[in-house]
Order: structure tokens, then C-alpha cells, then sequence
């Protein structure tokens, strides 16, 4: 979970300062993501929660089309969803969701809140909340297990 912090600590330092963030950090997210899904299933095979990855997959791409996120937000969502497959998270909707969609819902949360404080921005930089939620919920849910090894499905 480490390189998902890095992740997105990295892009949001770029989106508060630029409004814009390079693909790099994505390719390498999503490319990692997807080599540790293809681990993860070579060693324990496929796994009920693995249904998550292509709906989020998909509305991380609908996010993006319709223009409800930024692009940098919508990719971000795409390297969390194969860097997290399934994982405990603290939320709302706790339980048997995908670390994506809790994320969604506690940055939403967070936004909510501090709106009335950064509403004279012309645009608000989502991802930085986005990371901060994450975080958040890393540290909330069981920080060393999480922060620094893969969430297995198994």
C-alpha cells in the first residue's frame, strides 16, 4: 500500500500546484496493479471479490467520460482499483466493497465538510482528497498491515 500513498501523494502535489497531472504515475500504479492481480491469481486462484475490479474499473472510466472527475482523478481511481483489489476500510458502506468505492464515498465525505472553507477556488483539486481519505482510512483500518504489504484476496 505503500506505492498507492506514493502514488497519490506524488500526483496530488502535482494537481495543487499545476491543476494537472502527468500519466506516469498511473502507468506505474496500473501496470503494478496489474502484475500483482496476475500474482495473486497464479498463487490462489480466482476469488469472489475479483467481481469489484471490473465494476469499478467501469465506473472509474464513466467518471471520467462524463466529466464528473478530472482525468488525473478517474486514472487514480484505475490504480487504486488493481493496487486494492478488496481490503477492509473504514466508511459508510463498510464491508464487502471495494477499497475504490469506499474511497469514493469517504472523499465525498471530506469534500462535503470542507467545502465551505476552499469554495473561492476556481476549480477544487479532487485528488488531494482523494489521498487524504485514503490515508485516512489506511491508518484508521490497521496501519502497519496495510501501509507496507500487498492485501491478499486470499
Amino acid at each position: 500500500m505503500a506505492l498507492t500513498i506514493g502514488i497519490m501523494v506524488f500526483a496530488s502535489i502535482y494537481d495543487i500546484k499545476k491543476m494537472e497531472v502527468s500519466d506516469i504515475p498511473w502507468f506505474i500504479g496500473i501496470g503494478a496493479g496489474i502484475l500483482l492481480l496476475a500474482f495473486e491469481l497464479i498463487t490462489s486462484g480466482p476469488h469472489l471479490e475479483l467481481i469489484w475490479i471490473p465494476m469499478m474499473l467501469i465506473l472509474s472510466y464513466l467518471i471520467g467520460y462524463f466529466g464528473l472527475f478530472g482525468g488525473a482523478d478517474a486514472k487514480s481511481l484505475f490504480a487504486i482499483v488493481l493496487l486494492n483489489p478488496m481490503m477492509p476500510t473504514i466508511s459508510l458502506v463498510q464491508g464487502f466493497f471495494p477499497v475504490a468505492l469506499s474511497l469514493l464515498i469517504n472523499s465525498c465525505i471530506i469534500l462535503i465538510i470542507l467545502y465551505p472553507f476552499i469554495k473561492e477556488r476556481e476549480e477544487i483539486p479532487f485528488l488531494p482528497i482523494m489521498t487524504v481519505a485514503l490515508i485516512a482510512s489506511y491508518l484508521i483500518s490497521d496501519p502497519l498491515s496495510y501501509l507496507f504489504a500487498y492485501t491478499s484476496l486470499a
